[in-house]
């Protein structure tokens, strides 16, 4: 398997990439809008696909257009494996911003420090650094 990406579907696409770009960072690659898709035009000014890379990762945004029922639930947690504790806490602070802190920033028995929060969008976020153990 090359990568695993995960495909975010929401109604505030433009604001959710502008604002995860602000998180970590990573470039806009690639952006459609309904007005320039066969199939879409009836979306004219609707984000259709977006791409966000960050360094060896992606992610993929699609516009909620409404075409069936989007159920919003806590079925799905993104992890992210930190770098350092500094960039676990810079996460953290964005990431709660109009959010809510599910977790604080805590140390954990199996050697990491660890946290949990929803963004504003929803989503969970579990944020962990591992300490350097040797």
């Amino acid at each position: 398997m090359k990568q695993i990406i995960p495909y975010f579907t929401m109604d505030r696409c433009e604001e959710a990439i502008s604002f995860y770009q602000t998180v970590f960072g990573g470039e806009i690659r690639h952006k459609s809008y309904g007005k320039d898709v066969p199939g879409f035009e009836g979306f004219p000014d609707k984000l259709i696909h977006a791409e966000l890379h960050i360094d060896q990762n992606l992610i993929f945004f699609f516009n909620d257009l409404q075409l069936k029922e989007m159920i919003h639930g806590n079925t799905l947690i993104i992890g992210l494996e930190c770098d350092t504790k500094e960039e676990l806490l810079r996460y953290m602070e964005i990431l709660q911003i109009g959010g809510r802190v599910e977790m604080e920033v805590a140390n954990m028995f199996w050697g990491a420090t660890h946290a949990k929060v929803e963004d504003k969008f929803g989503y969970m976020w579990e944020l962990n650094y591992t300490h350097d153990l040797t």
